[in-house]
C-alpha cells in the first residue's frame, strides 16, 4: 500500500491529530483497525520520534518497528492469512 490508506502513514497522521482520513475502500479495514488499537498520545510519541529521522527510510523503519512492537504487524502484510 502506498499513499492514502497506508497504515504507516495513518499512524503518523493520527499523531498529527488528524480526525478525518480519506482512502479507498480496500484500505479502510486495516486503517480502521489501527485507529481502534492505538491511542493518539502514543501516535504523537511515534510522530515526535519520526521527526528526528534524517530521511524517509528511517521513518518507514521506525513506524514498521513500532507497529510490530504493538502487535499490529498484521497491518504491514494485510494479505497474509487470506485464502482463496
Amino acid at each position: 500500500m502506498t499513499g492514502y490508506g497506508n497504515p504507516l502513514a495513518a499512524l503518523l497522521l493520527i499523531g498529527m491529530d488528524m480526525d478525518h482520513l480519506s482512502m479507498n475502500v480496500a484500505s479502510l479495514l486495516p486503517v480502521k483497525w489501527l485507529v481502534r488499537n492505538i491511542s493518539k498520545a502514543h501516535a504523537r510519541t511515534v510522530l515526535q520520534s519520526a521527526l528526528q529521522c534524517d530521511d524517509s527510510e528511517c521513518v518507514r523503519k521506525l513506524v514498521r518497528r513500532e507497529l510490530e512492537q504493538l502487535g499490529l504487524s498484521r497491518l504491514l502484510h494485510p494479505q497474509a492469512g487470506h485464502h482463496n
